[in-house]
């Protein structure tokens, strides 16, 4: 009976202590799960406030460009100049006084599109391309200046896929609506402001169903970008804003994005 007692005690040992070893094991288990999904909950509450931040100063950009843009097509109204030239619908002439504000305009500015309008809504000059005008213009910020009388001002992406801050303003001489003055310009220095300030890296995403691919392939030649088309079943890359571009992990973290993500989404006309 004595020879027995060792033997017993181990048995005794295991049953205490291999319930025990597995119920650490289970609570130990259930730490980590537990830890993993607070930890990940913590990611996406960092990711939903970075995105709230870019929201918010990107907003706020916006508003103080358009601030910008409207003084100086005031300036630009009050030329006398450039209104005779409208009054009398010179072309020749208004694209001479034009010329050199475009110039000023866009390297004290970074406005890089001008444009004059007649009262209905047709383009009378280009500036920045003298050679297209006749065209009706149908884009949202025009048909909104042209129903309220107002300014309007928005993001609108144009056909080669450019996202462009507009500014349309009717153009008043004497109590008399003379045409409309259109100023524009792209938003990659403002996106660029906006993540040196965040810190946030930036990826431009366009969906498909705006664009057309051939349209898309000139606008990435004309920028000097690269692309492809088939890399994304619906969006397309417009622009990265990366102090460091990391290809393969962004591209592996863009192909997992669903519509419940982080992302900040522009409508166009908005």
């Amino acid at each position: 009976m004595a020879a027995m007692a060792p033997h017993r005690g181990f048995q005794v040992r295991r049953r205490v202590l291999w319930p025990l070893a597995l119920t650490l094991l289970f609570f130990t288990g259930m730490y980590v799960v537990l830890a993993y999904r607070y930890m990940q909950q913590d990611i996406r509450t960092d990711e939903a406030r970075e995105v709230t931040l870019v929201e918010e100063d990107f907003s706020k950009l916006i508003e103080q460009r358009v601030q910008v843009i409207l003084a100086v097509t005031q300036l630009l109204q009050q030329n006398p100049a450039l209104q005779q030239a409208m009054l009398s619908r010179d072309r020749e002439r208004l694209y001479a006084e034009g010329l050199p504000l475009l110039n000023e305009l866009v390297s004290t500015y970074q406005i890089t599109h001008f444009y004059f309008h007649t009262p209905d809504g047709i383009n009378f000059l280009r500036v920045h391309y003298p050679s297209r005008h006749g065209d009706r213009i149908n884009r949202h910020t025009m048909l909104e200046a042209l129903r309220s009388g107002r300014y309007s001002a928005g993001l609108e992406l144009g056909p080669l896929g450019t996202f462009t801050l507009r500014v349309v303003v009717p153009w008043t001489v004497e109590k008399q609506t003379i045409g409309f003055i259109e100023l524009g310009e792209e938003v990659d220095h403002l996106l660029r402001e906006v993540q040196r300030r965040t810190q946030a890296n930036l990826v431009v995403l366009l969906d498909k169903q705006y664009l057309q691919e051939e349209n898309w392939q000139r606008g990435l030649r004309m920028l000097h970008r690269q692309g492809a088309w088939e890399q994304f079943s619906g969006e397309v890359i417009a622009d990265v804003i990366f102090p460091f571009w990391e290809s393969q992990q962004v591209l592996a973290s863009l192909s997992k994005l669903t519509d419940s993500d982080n992302l900040l989404t522009l409508q166009p006309g908005n």
